[in-house]
């Protein structure tokens, strides 16, 4: 049922910022959608490639930074980097979003190492996202410690 301004009520929207090529574009499009629908969350995507559409560490950490400083509640979907996946931590995100496998590929959990390494060391959820083809590697993605998958 929808209430004033078109809301689903009882449903939490959680717009995301793909197709945003930087950081600036990602806030922007954030903020948008925060307006428009009223919820904090925010996923954070930034593909400056279409060709591959691998997020761009650099640019997604900044909008993340920013982003938390401003109330959203942050998911990024980022690189499976342990490094990366402290920092934005440190900065105030929610969850991370790392990839099992780039977009599209169906190529399972290739970043699986990597993934245990930041399983390992999380305090927030982790959501392991993209690439994933079957059943099987989502069953494997929550027997890692992942919190779900997308």
């Amino acid at each position: 049922m929808l209430g004033p301004l078109g809301e689903l009520k009882g449903i939490t929207l959680m717009p995301n910022t793909s197709g945003a090529r930087n950081a600036s574009e990602a806030i922007r499009a954030a903020r948008l959608g925060r307006e428009l629908c009223g919820s904090p969350f925010v996923k954070v995507e930034i593909h400056p490639n279409p060709h591959h559409l691998m997020p761009d560490p650099i640019e997604t950490f900044e909008a993340a930074r920013i982003l938390a400083s401003e109330g959203f509640v942050v998911m990024p979907y980022m690189p499976a980097d342990p490094v990366l996946a402290k920092r934005m931590e440190d900065v105030g995100c929610a969850s991370l979003m790392p990839l099992g496998s780039a977009i599209g590929s169906g190529r399972g959990l290739a970043t699986a190492e990597m993934l245990r390494l930041i399983l390992r060391d999380a305090r927030i959820p982790v959501i392991v996202d993209a690439g994933l083809r079957s059943p099987s590697e989502a069953a494997a993605a929550l027997e890692m410690g992942a919190t779900r998958f997308s």
